[in-house]
């Protein structure tokens, strides 16, 4: 595959996983080879820079993908163009029109058929387990009419659900951390379930971005809708802390400068039920939703600490020993025990990365292999259905068939 590294970045990062594992606890390693290996291929990474880990661990499951691709590299173009082609629902311009709004059956369809387009160029295991579907919905203020598009996600970039004020002093944007009750000074959590419900928020879109109703022919502001079709097994949620603000000073002049926001983030951590997220808040009635198996629960958070500037301060971990049942503090070279939270639940002020798995077993494509099986009638399976059990390292328990007697 042209676009991979040949499958060197893939055993590299195979051999580190069994160095890990099969080394003494109680030493430390570097990962020198590796980041020779990876950064090869990934040049911008090739410094003694820090970087941005949410781009680091984008890029990484990137490679990885096109090392592990199923898919022969000859029908990338076809398929890259079939892909394009079914972005738009039937009310869009890739389909048959239609005078009628979108109904579920139309998405529905569409979604499945963007799926079965994106699998003919890209077919690995991170496709598997870390990929999902999203759909986004622009609606007409006036007619109502909608057109949806449908993409394929690895990560969720969430907002923090702050309020943006004007300056009209200074023409500042500013952001409002609330109050915890009876305390002028302690800064309010803001949950990740806010943040969850900011992203699929109806948004109207400002004059500045007009879009041209394919109805009534009229430049409108526009409604957008960005819902979760698919969630996959490991769900990356990623905080954006860094947003630029704009400053207009008493000439005229404008000056843009990047901020981070500190603002504490409350998220379930932990290891029994009240410490799992629910996901089915935030998936699309019509999509692919299943109550029992749209529940995760967190193994690993990146912390980003200091600096005004992604690339600057310092970043930590904390993950979960899958096998322990335990949660350790990585810090450079020190490694330290820390216990889950007794409430179910984690506030902090440095969170930039937070990894959740499925609870209950393993949905491969985020639940579209049964959609893709069964065709529309699967969405309606999947509410019903039972995931496949999967053990601690995440691999499906497979149940052999007794041999018939002679």
């Amino acid at each position: 595959n042209p676009l991979g590294s040949g499958g060197l970045v893939a055993a590299a990062f195979c051999s580190l996983l069994k160095t890990v594992w099969s080394g003494d606890e109680s030493t430390t390693f570097s990962p020198i080879e590796f980041k020779a290996t990876f950064t090869a291929f990934a040049r911008h990474f090739n410094n003694n820079h820090q970087h941005d880990a949410q781009e680091f661990a984008s890029s990484l499951l990137d490679v990885l993908h096109e090392d592990l691709n199923r898919v022969p590299s000859s029908s990338a173009s076809s398929a890259a163009d079939k892909l394009k082609s079914m972005s738009l629902t039937s009310n869009g311009s890739a389909s048959k029109p239609q005078n009628k709004s979108i109904t579920g059956m139309d998405d529905q369809q569409t979604a499945l058929n963007t799926w079965k387009a994106h699998l003919e160029r890209n077919d690995s295991v991170v496709v598997d387990r870390f990929q999902g579907l999203s759909r986004s919905t622009i609606r007409c203020p006036r007619c109502q009419k909608r057109v949806s598009k449908f993409d394929v996600y690895t990560s969720i970039h969430l907002d923090l659900d702050v309020n943006t004020i004007l300056d009209a002093g200074t023409n500042t944007n500013s952001w409002a951390t609330r109050l915890a009750p009876g305390d002028q000074h302690q800064p309010k959590p803001i949950s990740i379930e806010s943040c969850l419900k900011k992203f699929t928020r109806d948004e109207e879109l400002d004059d500045s971005n007009p879009w041209t109703c394919p109805k009534c022919k009229e430049q409108v502001k526009a409604i957008k809708t960005v819902q979760l079709w698919s969630t996959p097994d490991v769900l990356i949620l990623h905080l954006k802390r860094y947003t630029t603000s704009i400053q207009r000073d008493l000439n005229g002049n404008v000056n843009i400068s990047r901020m981070k926001m500190d603002d504490a983030i409350e998220f379930p951590f932990g290891n029994d039920e009240q410490s799992y997220l629910d996901m089915n808040e935030f998936i699309a009635k019509d999509g692919v939703a299943s109550e029992q198996s749209n529940r995760y629960a967190l193994f690993g958070v990146v912390d980003h600490s200091g600096g005004m500037d992604i690339n600057q301060g310092h970043y930590t971990s904390t993950v979960k020993h899958l096998k322990e049942k335990t949660w350790r503090d990585y810090n450079d070279t020190f490694v330290t025990g820390t216990p889950a939270p007794a409430s179910g639940r984690d506030s902090s002020s440095t969170a930039y990365l937070l990894f959740y798995k499925r609870v209950q077993g393993s949905l491969k494509w985020g639940g579209m292999d049964t959609v893709m099986s069964l065709g529309v009638k699967g969405y309606k399976d999947m509410k019903k259905s039972s995931v496949k059990p999967v053990d601690d390292d995440g691999f499906t328990t497979v149940v052999r068939k007794a041999k018939k007697k002679r």
